[in-house]
């Protein structure tokens, strides 16, 4: 009985750390998984030119974090074209995305605590677009303002200038 015993406490031991080692992961939720294919072309339109991009890398993974929580990344790369020297890049995990557009980082969005609103363009309706503060600002930072949605990326930008681009809708996927 004694052996039991000690092979029952044992036992539930074992269950016990297996259980707070357990790896927990979290995924993006395929009904709002980004729309764009490597290789896409974006024209961004204002009233006086025309700013156009190519998504470069789409890429998601599993990494583990800070939290210690396996977490899906969607890592999304942009070309501009008038620049052949800079990337931006959208890392969208399952409760926030970070955007690092121009030379700043416009943000995190966390959706919990974020409002989201409408935006649009033209004849199109957008839903759940966020609208990131700036966040890391290095000195040649370029004030900006941005519009995201999940399921489209970038749709609009504004420029330090007041110079407002927002997406083709013709480049639509």
């Amino acid at each position: 009985m004694k052996h039991i015993c000690k092979i029952s406490i044992i036992l539930s031991i074992i269950t016990l750390l297996q259980s707070c080692y357990s790896e927990s992961n979290e995924y993006i939720d395929r009904n709002t998984w980004f729309l764009y294919s490597e290789e896409d072309t974006l024209l961004f339109n204002s009233n006086s030119s025309i700013d156009t991009f190519i998504i470069k890398d789409i890429d998601s993974f599993m990494g583990s974090f800070s939290t210690g929580i396996n977490q899906e990344i969607l890592f999304i790369r942009y070309k501009y074209l008038g620049d052949t020297n800079s990337y931006y890049r959208i890392n969208r995990y399952p409760k926030i995305v970070n955007v690092f557009w121009k030379n700043g980082i416009n943000g995190g969005i966390n959706y919990s605590m974020d409002q989201h609103f409408t935006y649009a363009i033209g004849y199109h309706l957008f839903d759940s677009v966020y609208n990131p503060e700036p966040g890391y600002k290095p000195d040649n930072y370029i004030e900006q303002t941005i519009y995201y949605t999940d399921r489209y990326g970038i749709i609009a930008y504004q420029k330090e200038d007041g110079e407002l681009f927002e997406l083709d809708l013709n480049y639509l996927p």
